[in-house]
């Protein structure tokens, strides 16, 4: 029994598992301002633009959006505390100066309760009977006033609180109302990013990737309205299309380098083998596009072309999709892929066309199908079999007739 080859040698990869191998196709598309599209970097050696990844200002500017609305209502709430903080202190300096009705006397309890910390030390000292009686009067004084000057006072210290709080609650008004100012400035700014493709994504509750399908990162910017741009330096590109008129009308194609996420630098694909880093087998897209015609599956064949597939793509014998939903009878596949520009004349390995591969499966409304769009009946295989041959070897009599009929009208018109 024999093996199934790997190849482990990444120095001699067979050309049909190179994607660079493949001719590079053109994506082309009309953007609003590719600017703001994209996230546009510069490829290998400082040349060419290539589209990084999609830029999203819509979820940037929704995302700010939020992020004003909840300061507004922060902004708010400081700006009452403020207030709230303002009536306070208010309240207690009418309040105080009521109190206060005799301000002299507080200043007075001030200034002994300052001396009673020495009292007893100064009434030991005393030596005459007129010094006695002045530390008494002074005593009695400080009583007299102890009990209206600490209501003040304990009134004069919320008084300095009040102000404290007003001052602080001042500072966070005036932060919440810097940091308002800064995230309207900031959607403001993000709003002028958003492009007429941003806003029809929107509309349709979709992704710029899917708006632009055949679009993907890591592609090389190939025109710009026409104009060849590549391998031209990235700051001459991006020149170009800061200065070139809106829409941007662009040509892309694949770019066969790869940038590491943590040097930066730009290595080829076969560099990239070399390393030892996974590579995409091209084959795996086109073989899974190829099957998807054989079993007749109409979304993913439908998808596959929506995102830039080519309707022509190949397996390994050679057959596309549109010879595979041929053969096996999918009339709305074979549509599908006709009314997308499969070659109705395409040979597989054998040289086979859909044409004699249906007739070879004996299937009359699929070749009446074909014939209607006008296959060609003088397609020869490998052999050098017509459709005819095919439909002998079908065993469908009246199949036969029909196009030896068709044969002979065509014969006698020429």
């Amino acid at each position: 029994m024999g093996r199934s080859t790997r190849y482990t040698d990444p120095e001699n990869t067979p050309a049909v598992m190179m994607e660079e191998s493949l001719e590079r196709r053109v994506f082309s598309a009309e953007f609003d301002d590719s600017l703001l599209t994209f996230k546009i970097i510069a490829g290998r050696d400082g040349k060419n633009a290539v589209i990084s990844s999609w830029k999203d200002p819509i979820r940037d500017h929704s995302a700010c959006v939020l992020e004003v609305e909840a300061l507004l209502e922060v902004h708010a709430e400081k700006s009452k505390l403020y207030k709230r903080e303002k009536r306070t202190l208010k309240n207690w300096e009418t309040g105080f100066q009521l109190l206060n009705s005799r301000p002299d006397d507080l200043r007075t309890y001030i200034e002994l309760k300052d001396g009673m910390k020495t009292f007893m030390e100064r009434l030991a000292k005393v030596k005459t009977p007129e010094e006695h009686e002045e530390l008494e009067a002074e005593y009695r004084k400080f009583k007299e006033l102890q009990g209206r000057s600490e209501r003040l006072l304990e009134a004069q210290q919320m008084l300095e609180r009040c102000r404290e709080d007003l001052d602080e609650a001042l500072k966070v008004m005036l932060q919440a109302s810097k940091d308002l100012e800064a995230a309207r400035k900031r959607e403001e700014e993000l709003a002028e990013l958003i492009s007429d493709d941003h806003v029809e994504s929107s509309k349709r509750g979709i992704g710029m990737q899917e708006l632009f399908p055949k679009i993907k990162p890591g592609m090389v910017i190939s025109k710009l309205h026409h104009i060849d741009l590549e391998d031209l330096s990235y700051d001459e590109v991006m020149k170009q299309l800061h200065k070139a008129r809106r829409p941007h009308y662009l040509e892309l194609k694949r770019y066969d380098y790869r940038q590491d996420v943590l040097s930066g630098e730009w290595a080829s694909l076969q560099e990239q083998r070399v390393l030892g880093r996974f590579v995409t087998d091209p084959r795996v897209a086109r073989e899974a596009f190829v099957a998807a015609g054989r079993r007749g599956e109409y979304g993913d064949i439908e998808l596959a072309l929506h995102r830039g597939e080519d309707v022509n793509a190949t397996d390994t014998t050679g057959c596309t999709a549109f010879h595979h939903a041929v053969a096996n009878g999918h009339i709305e596949c074979m549509e599908l892929l006709f009314a997308h520009g499969a070659n109705i004349e395409q040979r597989d390995s054998n040289l086979e066309t859909p044409l004699l591969q249906a007739c070879r499966r004996g299937n009359m409304r699929v070749i009446a199908w074909l014939l209607e769009r006008n296959a060609s009946l003088d397609a020869k295989d490998k052999q050098l079999r017509t459709a005819v041959f095919h439909a002998i070897l079908s065993r469908n009599v009246p199949l036969v007739a029909q196009l030896v009929q068709l044969r002979t009208a065509m014969t006698v018109m020429l």
